[in-house]
């Protein structure tokens, strides 16, 4: 359920929002391209946390349709 991973998520978005200026444009001070600051494990690892959250939000965003499809057949379901 979307909602218990609320916490997860959070936590994904903190850790990617402080390596998003690095991973763009490398350590200015030291003059190091992002290519030399990451692996392609953290890719990896980036790439895992926002397919998880993608896939929680499809199956959220589907839920709400359904809901939503299933008040529109009732509502019709009554005026008849």
């Amino acid at each position: 359920m979307f909602k218990e991973k609320i916490d997860i998520f959070a936590s994904y978005s903190r850790s990617l929002r402080k390596e998003r200026e690095l991973s763009i444009y490398g350590d200015e001070e030291t003059n190091t391209s992002p290519e030399l600051l990451y692996l392609d494990y953290d890719a990896q690892q980036s790439i895992k946390m926002a397919e998880e959250v993608l896939e929680y939000a499809r199956k959220l965003y589907e839920e709400k349709e359904l809901n939503k499809m299933s008040n529109l057949f009732n509502e019709t379901k009554i005026n008849l």
